[in-house]
């Protein structure tokens, strides 16, 4: 695990915890009926951070491929860093049981409500690249540019496209599964356990299991935004995508990118899907280009 501190505020009293490389303060804040924890750090324009699915922004993930803690400094050079964590996610809660990428969206509008940001840059990584693009769907004037970083997969119509295929042989042992086996999907985690210990001492015993039953759901077949939506998206926009990435192919990528009123496209040399310290430079390069 990386070093540093984060600060987290409890009135006027603040206590550190280890698991960042820079000092960030931990708070949370209360939107769309729930509490959203997240952690800031750096100054100027916000930048909301995004992570995918079964992962967080918590420090467990500082480090690892799927997760922006190894980041923060890089980016909360030049902008307010607000790296969330998103329903049923980490350390926020999910009371009603329901998760949809429909209802990640309208989270974070909430989300940027109560904290009354003013047109704040959104960068997500998969689940959150998905949310961040849905955003700027249904309420393109709220953010200033959006990123993409491979989360565009979940957009195709045609059902049996070839990553909900591949979704449904990880999390049920066929192309053609309708309910989860967890114990192949977890088989295939390189790590469950880290999954487990950053989820379960906020949402409870066995959560994961629940969480990943929920996701199928939704993961695993097309949803109510598709292709057809991106045009709705007036805000500039990049997707970024690694080359090797087998969520989302770069011919999809072209694809949609031309569909965007001021879209971008950037591909990471030689990388899967992941965040490298190379496409978050791409990223940052874009962001700062779209910070006024």
């Amino acid at each position: 695990m990386a070093g540093g501190l984060a600060l987290i505020e409890k009135g006027s009293e603040r206590m550190a915890i280890s698991g960042y490389p820079i000092p960030v303060t931990e708070r949370a804040v209360h939107a769309n009926g729930i509490d959203f924890w997240y952690v800031e750090a750096g100054a100027g324009v916000p930048l909301l951070l995004l992570h995918g699915g079964t992962v967080s922004n918590g420090p467990l993930w500082t480090g690892h491929k799927y997760g922006w803690g190894a980041h923060l400094a890089a980016l909360a050079k030049h902008f307010h860093v607000i790296a969330l964590d998103t329903r049923g996610h980490g350390r926020t809660r999910n009371p009603s049981g329901e998760l949809s990428y429909r209802l990640y969206a309208e989270d974070l509008l909430a989300v940027i409500e109560a904290l009354e940001l003013d047109r704040p840059l959104i960068a997500g990584f998969s689940d959150g690249g998905t949310t961040a693009t849905i955003l700027g769907m249904i309420a393109p004037e709220v953010p200033r540019a959006i990123v993409d970083y491979a989360g565009y997969q979940t957009f195709n119509p045609d059902p049996d496209a070839s990553n909900y295929r591949r979704l449904r042989n990880w999390f049920g042992g066929s192309p053609n599964a309708t309910k989860l086996d967890y114990d192949h999907f977890s088989s295939d985690l390189v790590d469950p356990q880290r999954h487990i210990d950053d989820f379960e001492p906020t949402q409870g015993a066995g959560y994961f299991r629940t969480y990943i039953e929920q996701i199928f759901t939704f993961w695993t077949k097309p949803m109510e935004f598709t292709y057809a939506d991106y045009p709705r998206i007036t805000a500039p926009m990049l997707m970024l995508v690694g080359d090797r990435d087998p969520s989302c192919s770069l011919a999809d990528g072209v694809e949609l990118y031309q569909k965007l009123p001021q879209g971008e496209l950037g591909v990471v040399p030689g990388a899967c899907h992941e965040v490298t310290s190379l496409g978050r430079d791409m990223m940052l390069d874009y962001l700062r280009r779209h910070q006024d």
